[in-house]
């Protein structure tokens, strides 16, 4: 792999945790989505109809998903700060720039906004950094 098709590997990872974390946020901490009434109790246990048993489900493999993709970023952040490292001995700023756009999935705008420049300034300077890994 290139260390482009690494650091893109990261953000994608990034961007999918961040997807992950906010369906995780819909849901309570039982599982339960917003909505859902309280789970009754009676002699017949709940089925993979019931609203609460099929949220709790939905939770439990959101939050397998989540550990495994966070293993994967975890990973792929410490072949991609290596890669970015690199850069922070030639430039600060691109090593910012990238460290910010790969390994903490910001976007060019947000990054602009931060270091007060221009979006399409931003975008320059992180194509020139990758060119010159």
């Amino acid at each position: 792999m290139t260390a482009k098709e690494i650091l893109t590997s990261c953000r994608d990872a990034v961007l999918e945790l961040r997807k992950l974390d906010a369906q995780l946020a819909r849901c309570l901490p039982t599982g339960q989505p917003p909505g859902v009434k309280a789970q009754q109790y009676n002699a017949d246990p709940p089925g993979t109809n019931d609203p609460t048993a099929a949220a709790i489900q939905l939770y439990d493999g959101l939050m397998a998903q989540r550990e495994e993709l966070f293993s994967k970023v975890d990973q792929l952040r410490n072949t991609a700060w290596n890669i970015v490292r690199v850069v922070a001995k030639r430039d600060i700023r691109n090593f910012v720039i990238l460290n910010d756009y790969y390994l903490l999935g910001m976007t060019d705008q947000e990054i602009a906004q931060a270091q007060e420049l221009t979006r399409a300034y931003i975008t320059q300077l992180r194509h020139a950094a990758l060119e010159s890994l």
